[in-house]
This record gives structure tokens, C-alpha cells and sequence, in this order.
């Protein structure tokens, strides 16, 4: 088990434990990590995870305007979500087989990302 602690001023300690765990073949872990570095405090995404995302981004927006337009609606964004989706994800961190790494503030705006 590895064991990191966060402080905050003030006492405040933030302790973030992570237990390796045995899984079945076949099986995929999420890789999504937090931590903190020279640029501050991350949120990290693997190229699986950003695949994920982008899957299930496009799906949600799908069943959304599935639901305001009808089955028009769900067919143009399905149309659109079959060639948006790949020119994203090449776009992405997760294309050339990095992680995508998050940075934000103590306050939860996001100052910026990095490949990794």
C-alpha cells in the first residue's frame, strides 16, 4: 500500500492511499491518478481513460438531443459523433499513447493541461 500525505495550512491533511489490487486477465483498471508536482496540484487521465471520455461524451450529447429532437436529432448527432469523435481523439494526449494531465487550483479552476 503506498500512503501520501497533502497539507494544506492550517493542519488541514489531505492522506490519499493506494492499494495495488491482483485483477483477472482481461480485465482493465482505470488509470485515473491525482497528485501534486512543481506545476501543482493534477488530475491524470490515461490514453484509455481520454478514450472513455470521448465515447461516453459523445453518447451523452446523442441521447440529449435524441431526447429535445427526436430521432432526428439522435441520427445527425450519431452521423456527426462518427467522424467528430476520431479527429478528437488524434487531437488528444491519449493519440500518441500519453496521459493527459490536468492542473487546477486549490478552488477547482482548471489552469492547464499537459501530455505526459
Amino acid at each position: 500500500m503506498i500512503e501520501k500525505d497533502y497539507e494544506f495550512g492550517s493542519g488541514s491533511i489531505l492522506t490519499i492511499t493506494q492499494e495495488k489490487l491482483d485483477l483477472p486477465d482481461g480485465v482493465a483498471s482505470s488509470a485515473v491518478s491525482a497528485g501534486q508536482d512543481s506545476n501543482g496540484f493534477y488530475i491524470e487521465f490515461s490514453a484509455a481513460d481520454q478514450g472513455s471520455i470521448f465515447t461516453g461524451g459523445i453518447g451523452a450529447v446523442g441521447a440529449l438531443l435524441g431526447a429535445i429532437f427526436g430521432p432526428f436529432g439522435a441520427t445527425l448527432v450519431g452521423i456527426i459523433g462518427a467522424s467528430v469523435g476520431p479527429q478528437l481523439a488524434a487531437a488528444s494526449c491519449s493519440s500518441s499513447g500519453k496521459a493527459a494531465r490536468f492542473y487546477y487550483t486549490l478552488d477547482g479552476n482548471a489552469t492547464s493541461v499537459q501530455c505526459v
